[in-house]
This record gives structure tokens, sequence and C-alpha cells, in this order.
């Protein structure tokens, strides 16, 4: 494995890990963030069923996409469709 590999796999495991730890604080208010969590979010608490977004599925996308090769948009938009 390359140093390229090596970094592209730590990009998508902070991508997934800041994302599971952004869902349940997303859309509030920096204040509130603060009040709830003074020492900062330190644990994942999404579990199946616990609503969530897509940032890290398209992440994931455009990541195979780029392992195969050049990105094609079109190609793109039919992964991200389906």
């Amino acid at each position: 494995m390359s140093a390229a590999d090596d970094r592209a796999r730590g990009l998508m495991l902070g991508t997934a890990a800041g994302n599971l730890l952004g869902i349940t604080i997303e859309g509030r208010m920096k204040a509130d963030v603060r009040g709830l969590f003074p020492d900062g979010v330190r644990d994942i608490t999404a579990r199946p069923g616990y609503p969530d977004d897509d940032d890290l599925a398209q992440s994931i996308i455009i990541a195979e996409a780029a392992e195969e090769g050049p990105l094609n948009v079109e190609d793109l938009g039919h992964r991200f469709w389906e």
C-alpha cells in the first residue's frame, strides 16, 4: 500500500468519524452545543435506524469512482442516482 493509499484511507475514516460525531449536533447553535457538550462531542451515539445524512455515502461514491480512474461527471451522476 502506498502513502497515497494510506492518506486516502485516513481521509475516509476521518470523514466517517466526523459525520457520525456530528449527527447529534447538526443544525444546533454553537452556544447550545457548548452547553450540551462542554468538553466537546466525544462519543458516537448513532445506532441503526438513527437519522443520518448522506455526506459519508457521497464521499465513498466519489472515492470509488476516483479509484477506478479519471472522474467522469456523467458516470458520477449515475452513481449518485443509484
